[in-house]
């Protein structure tokens, strides 16, 4: 191949140029995604994509929108391959209406076998939501993991976000993660897996 210098002056970018290769110093590698158009039950990303390549992974959710109005988006997550479900899951959210600050609170969970990425989110067209889930560790057979997911959205007639941060006491390797409805199937929506570069 070629070596092509760069003349001392720098390289002007409005110029039209072919680039072959890797690209890098990015944070995240993309892994897959899936578009979800028919009411599908939930999005799973299986042991062929969580593996101990990434220590830790990020999942992106746009234009996701619920068949049942006001249901919540959870995540189930799995250390055998969704044979069985982390059944001790512990999560408390922050949420607040976008446009009117007195209208906050917070919940909590434990005990469950899934985490709320957000909360009684509507079926209302082009009315959906947009979150990232950040799995720190997830693949990490040593230590509990850690997980922090942000959610913006419509809920009931207005604009909420909700802040979550999440317990999975488990020491062992979470391989397998169920995006699910509490009610009724997913409409729409675009999940994507990412791992995140240590």
């Amino acid at each position: 191949m070629a070596l092509t210098k760069v003349r001392a002056g720098g390289v002007n970018l409005a110029d039209t140029f072919a680039f072959t290769g890797t690209v890098s110093g990015t944070s995240l590698d993309h892994i897959l995604t899936t578009d979800v158009s028919d009411g599908d039950a939930s999005v799973i990303f299986n042991s062929t994509y969580i593996t101990t390549a990434y220590r830790s992974y990020e999942v992106r959710i746009t234009g996701y929108e619920p068949v049942t109005d006001a249901t919540q988006l959870r995540c189930y997550p799995s250390i055998d391959n969704g044979s069985n479900f982390v059944a001790t899951v512990q999560s408390g959210r922050l949420y607040r209406q976008v446009d009117n600050g007195s209208q906050n609170g917070m919940e909590a969970h434990s005990n469950d076998s899934y985490f709320q990425v957000g909360g009684n989110i509507g079926n209302d067209d082009n009315q959906t939501a947009s979150a990232i889930v950040q799995l720190t560790g997830i693949t990490s057979a040593v230590h509990r993991k850690w997980i922090f997911s942000k959610l913006v959205g419509k809920h009931n007639a207005n604009a909420y976000m909700w802040n979550a941060g999440v317990n999975i006491p488990t020491n062992s390797a979470i391989n397998y993660l169920k995006f699910q409805s509490s009610s009724g199937n997913i409409t729409a929506g675009r999940f994507s897996l990412y791992g995140v570069k240590s």
